[in-house]
C-alpha cells in the first residue's frame, strides 16, 4: 500500500458516491428507513466529515508511529456534523464531499513510502497498522456506506 495508490482508490470511491447521489430523486434523500436509521443525507454527511476528520489522523500516525488514536461514536464533531448538514441540498452534498475527498487523497498521497508502516494503538482496536486503518476507516467503510444509502433509498422507495 502506498499513498498514491490509496488516493487513487479513494477518489474512485468518493465518485461513484457522489455519481450515485446525483441520479437519485432528491425528495427520497431525507427519509428515515426507520425510526432508528438514518436517512442518506445523514449518511452522506457521515462519508463527508470521515473524509475531513480521518486523513489528519493518518498523516499524524504516519509521522509519529506508536501514537493513539480514535475516537468514540458519540464524538461530538462527528454527531455534530451529521446534524448540521443532515438537510443539505444534493449539490452542496456532492460539493462538500468531492472537496473533502480530494483534500483527503491530497493528503493520502503525500505520506511517504515508510509511513506506510507505522503502526498506531486505537482506543478500541489496539495496536493497529496505517494501512489497516485507512481500509477500516476510508477503502474499506466508504463502499459500506454506499451499500447503506442505497438500502436506505430503496425503503425510502417503498414507503414513497
Amino acid at each position: 500500500m502506498d499513498g498514491p495508490s490509496v488516493a487513487a482508490a479513494l477518489d474512485q470511491q468518493v465518485g461513484a458516491i457522489t455519481a450515485w447521489l446525483g441520479t437519485a430523486d432528491p425528495a427520497l434523500l431525507y427519509v428515515a428507513p426507520a425510526d432508528t436509521e438514518w436517512t442518506v443525507m445523514q449518511l452522506m454527511a457521515h462519508v463527508t466529515e470521515v473524509l475531513r476528520y480521518w486523513p489528519d489522523v493518518m498523516v499524524a500516525l504516519a509521522a509519529e508511529p506508536g501514537r493513539s488514536f480514535g475516537r468514540g461514536l458519540d464524538d461530538s464533531v462527528r454527531t455534530g456534523y451529521v446534524a448540521e448538514h443532515k438537510d443539505d441540498s444534493v449539490v452542496d452534498m456532492v460539493r462538500a464531499m468531492t472537496e473533502a475527498g480530494a483534500q483527503a487523497s491530497s493528503q493520502l498521497a503525500a505520506i511517504p513510502d515508510t509511513g506506510w508502516s507505522a503502526t498506531g494503538v486505537h482506543q478500541v482496536w489496539g495496536t493497529i497498522s496505517l494501512p489497516e486503518v485507512v481500509q477500516r476507516v476510508l477503502t474499506g467503510h466508504l463502499p459500506d456506506h454506499l451499500a447503506q444509502a442505497q438500502a436506505a433509498y430503496a425503503a425510502a422507495q417503498g414507503h414513497a
